[in-house]
């Protein structure tokens, strides 16, 4: 069964958003039309791309689809501020894309304590076994249920929330 990507989905329509908006400008702001069907467009290719690689291609094509982003954000307040883009449309747009940028940078910058099921736990070079009654490093504690460690419970309880 193929994943589903979220963030893929609304790129997508963000592009197709922006490629219905540019046919109603006048001709004067065709560059920045042109610019914004780029940038929106390169959004979700890239995307798309960084999807299907692996390590630190997968980071960089996030990277630029999360620079994209950004050069798409700012193409739109161009055009709103020349007049050229309803204030409706280009908050709409503009919520989107954030929405896009922030999903972008999670995928550039994965939350260190959260890991995979098929990994196994890091456990910082300590082991022992259970019911020794000896503390474990934090980074054991928060990842082997039984452990002691003090303000575990805590921290994993923010996590949660």
């Amino acid at each position: 069964m193929a994943r589903h990507f979220i963030v893929q989905d609304v790129a997508e329509e963000i592009a197709t958003h922006a490629l219905e908006l540019v046919k109603a400008l006048p001709i004067h702001y065709r560059s920045y039309a042109d610019q914004l069907v780029r940038a929106t467009g390169s959004v979700a290719l890239n995307l798309a791309e960084g999807f299907a690689r692996q390590g630190k291609d997968k980071r960089y094509l996030y990277s630029v689809a999360y620079g994209s982003a950004r050069e798409s954000i700012a193409a739109i307040r161009i055009l709103s501020k020349a007049g050229a883009v309803g204030p409706a449309d280009s908050t709409a747009l503009i919520a989107r894309l954030d929405e896009v940028c922030a999903m972008t940078w999670r995928l550039m910058h994965p939350d260190p304590h959260r890991r995979r099921r098929s990994q196994k736990p890091d456990l910082g070079g300590v082991s022992r076994a259970r019911g020794t009654g000896r503390q474990c490093p934090s980074a054991c504690a928060e990842t082997r249920p039984g452990w002691s460690f003090k303000g575990a419970e805590e921290s994993m309880a923010e996590r949660v929330l």
